[in-house]
């Protein structure tokens, strides 16, 4: 598992919902829309061809039919390949240097000055506290990843809160400011 995976957005989340419950496309979509429709939208018709991307990948696989006569519906369920990949676009996500990479040249770009520097770290720090306290976890019916997740997600906050303690005293030690933003 240690090759780089390419799965899109909602390819990587419809292949989660299925490796959770297997189902057919309608069932799939509607459980997207209840768990992440505030932040994400997709159609029906997406997730019908989502389903065929993964199943010409072999990441899902029909698992049987079922419904009314006449129109039954095509059931999914995930393969253990569709599985691996999973695992490994996940661990991908969390350890992605792109992101940090991106993110450090967008703010050199702009920044001058002690107290642009300051007024960053400050915001960031703020940001990461209200992260923390108020982005919830999806419920999860394996309690020892719940409490590793959990352990993360307070890891991650401790050291965003320490980074910031760190970079401020950097940025006055190097610079000086006017210490304006808050600390």
């Amino acid at each position: 598992m240690s090759e780089a995976v390419v799965l899109p957005l909602i390819d990587a989340i419809v292949l989660a919902l299925v490796i959770e419950k297997p189902s057919y496309g309608y069932e799939i979509h509607e459980r997207f829309v209840r768990r992440f429709g505030e932040i994400l939208s997709t159609s029906r018709a997406n997730v019908y061809d989502v389903l065929g991307r993964l199943e010409e990948e072999g990441y899902v696989a029909v698992a049987g039919h079922s419904g009314p006569r006449g129109r039954p519906r095509v059931n999914f369920q995930a393969t253990g390949q569709g599985t691996e990949i999973h695992i490994s676009w996940l661990a991908e996500c969390l350890c992605d240097p792109q992101r940090s990479t991106i993110l450090s040249r967008l703010a050199t770009s702009g920044l001058r000055g002690a107290d642009a520097k300051l007024k960053l770290i400050d915001c960031f720090v703020e940001k990461s506290s209200q992260e923390a306290c108020e982005v919830p976890l999806p419920e999860c019916d394996d309690s020892l990843l719940w409490d590793l997740l959990i352990e993360l997600r307070r890891r991650l906050a401790d050291a965003k809160l320490e980074w910031g303690v760190y970079a401020r005293g950097r940025v006055l030690e190097r610079e000086g400011g006017a210490g304006e933003a808050a600390g």
